[in-house]
Order: structure tokens, then sequence, then C-alpha cells
């Protein structure tokens, strides 16, 4: 099975929540893509010329397959979004999608 994609999530988070979000990416929920087979992981934090008070990230899972996707969307993403809603509210917004991979 060919991986050509990267699964990405978009978070977007409000000062309030950040550092508490921050901590729970890092110590849970990155561990637990690891733990259940996601590939390797790129977090970045995305900057932007705009004066907005909002901390904006990118989490993408490389070397994915389709397969992968519908796995995380059916899986890891119901998990996190169980805790972050619990725990962060409205404070955080993620938006999830499929990037697929072309070689130039």
């Amino acid at each position: 099975m060919k991986k050509e994609y990267i699964i990405n999530i978009t978070f977007i988070v409000e000062p309030p929540a950040h550092t508490k979000w921050y901590a729970f990416i890092e110590e849970k929920f990155a561990p637990y893509l690891r733990e259940n087979g996601y590939g390797e992981l790129l977090f970045t934090r995305v900057l932007s010329d705009e004066r907005n008070p909002h901390y904006t990230y990118s989490l993408q899972i490389k070397d994915s397959t389709v397969e992968d996707y519908q796995r995380f969307t059916r899986d890891a993403i119901n998990e996190y979004s169980t805790i972050a809603h619990r725990y962060f509210g409205e404070h955080v917004l993620h938006h999830i999608s499929l990037l697929k991979i072309i070689n130039l």
C-alpha cells in the first residue's frame, strides 16, 4: 500500500487555553498517536502577520494512506474531541484535511 498522503490537523487555540492544551498535545495526544501506529508526526506553529491573539498549530502525520485517514477520523480524532471539548470547550477549534503528496 503506497503511503502518499499527509493527515493534517489545524488547531486554533485561544490564549486562556493555550498552556494546558499545549501540554495535552505534547504529553497525551502525540504519544497516543505514536502508540497507535500513526506515521511520523510533524508539529508546527503557524505564523502570520495578523495581530490575531489566537495561536494556530498544524499537526501532520506523514507517510499516511487513505485507510490511515479513515482510521484517524473514526478513532483518534473522536478521542481527541471528547477530551478537548471537556477541558477546553470552545477555546480550541480544529480542522482535519487529507493532503495528497505531489512530486514535482
